[in-house]
C-alpha cells in the first residue's frame, strides 16, 4: 500500500492552503505514487470540466488536477519505464475523469 499523502507532505515548496485543501489522497493498494497521483488528477480534471465557465469551483479543481500531474511526474522521473508512465499518465487525463487503468504497480 502507497500513501500518497505521506509522499506529498515532503515536497516543497508548499501549495497554498486553498489549494493544499484539496490535495487530499486516501492510501491505495495496488498503484505506485505516481499513478495515484496522475488518477487523482485525472479526476480533478473531470470536475474541471463539469464546471465550464468562469467558477472558483472549477479554477480550484484545475489548479488540483495541474498540481497532482505536475507531482506525479516528479514521482515517476527516477522510473526505469519513465516513457510508459508518462504515456499511461497522458492516456489518464485523455478520459477527464480517471477511468483509464492505471492499477498497475
Amino acid at each position: 500500500m502507497v500513501d500518497p499523502m505521506g509522499w506529498l507532505a515532503g515536497r516543497e515548496p508548499s501549495p497554498p492552503e486553498e489549494l493544499r485543501a484539496r490535495l487530499r489522497l486516501d492510501p491505495v493498494e495496488g498503484k505506485t505514487i505516481s499513478r495515484a497521483l496522475s488518477a487523482a488528477a485525472a479526476e480533478q480534471l473531470g470536475e474541471a470540466l463539469a464546471r465550464p465557465g468562469r467558477s472558483r469551483e472549477g479554477a480550484f479543481h484545475l489548479l488540483a488536477a495541474d498540481a497532482f500531474m505536475t507531482y506525479a511526474c516528479e514521482a515517476a522521473a527516477d522510473a526505469p519505464d519513465l516513457e510508459m508512465r508518462l504515456s499511461e499518465m497522458l492516456a489518464a487525463l485523455a478520459t477527464a475523469d480517471g477511468s483509464s487503468d492505471l492499477s498497475g504497480a
